[in-house]
């Protein structure tokens, strides 16, 4: 990978959107067990395991330049949707990543320069790791425990989402304050 492509400050920009604007999500997609019925089921055999990198924001030049940089990161696959936020009923556009390989690649770029979302970063990394270490399974269910089965994976999820709960945020009222370094609670 070229690194003067990548500079410092874009990889360091990106991380700070990252930290600002970005989710670090796994979890299970399930598919209809039966191609006809279009109905769930929790344990269909038809379930893929995701591992997203999603930033989402209301400026398409923010996001414009996060593609750009992941162009320049050989192999990264990514995508965008609009999504309608729940709380303010605004439209927003994100950008996800598409894949394990894709989401690992930028999270170890930009891993020196994360500060709010570092432990969900790592956490990831070690969950794409883990996933790597089982190989390919193949297609045939035959003689193969299920993913969805694992522990690990399953400790490893809930870890980001609990991490993603307890992410310190902001209290609902906040008084002025000038001068003074930040203390958090």
């Amino acid at each position: 990978m070229d690194m003067e492509q990548i500079s410092k400050e874009k990889l360091n920009w990106l991380a700070g959107i990252i930290d600002g604007e970005g989710c670090i999500i796994a979890g299970w997609r399930y598919y209809p067990a039966n191609k006809d019925s279009g109905k769930y089921k929790h344990h269909s055999v038809r379930s893929t395991l995701y591992m997203w990198l999603i930033i989402s924001n209301g400026n398409l030049h923010l996001l414009k330049r996060v593609s750009e940089i992941y162009k320049l990161i050989p192999g990264v696959g990514f995508c965008y949707t609009t999504a309608k936020k729940k709380e303010s009923g605004r439209w927003v556009m994100n950008i996800n990543t598409t894949g394990k390989g894709s989401t690992k690649k930028v999270l170890e770029l930009v891993l020196p320069y994360l500060t709010a979302k570092k432990l969900q970063a790592e956490t990831m990394l070690e969950l794409i790791d883990y996933r790597e270490s089982l190989g390919y399974l193949g297609r045939s269910l035959k003689n193969r425990p299920l993913l969805q089965d694992d522990p690990c994976i399953q400790i490893y999820i809930e870890r980001l989402h609990r991490l993603k709960k307890e992410f310190v945020s902001l209290p609902p009222e906040t008084k002025r304050r000038a001068n003074q370094i930040l203390e958090i609670g």
